[in-house]
């Protein structure tokens, strides 16, 4: 199942960059390549904002 849904992805993937490449130019892929890596990235971050710290861990005595 994880092979599935991980194919599938890469399917729609290439059909959207061939799709940009075509349709509008190969810098256009390139631009939507890196802003979805930056918005990735944003949200990485504000995803580390929101674990537990060791000294927050350590509190609960866990």
């Amino acid at each position: 199942m994880f092979n599935l849904t991980g194919g599938l992805a890469l399917l729609a993937a290439s059909i959207l960059a061939g799709a940009l490449w075509e349709g509008i130019g190969p810098q256009a892929t390139f631009i939507a390549g890196a802003s979805l890596t930056a918005i990735a990235l944003a949200e990485l971050g504000l995803v580390r904002l929101r674990l537990p710290t060791w000294e927050r861990l350590t509190k609960l005595n866990l």
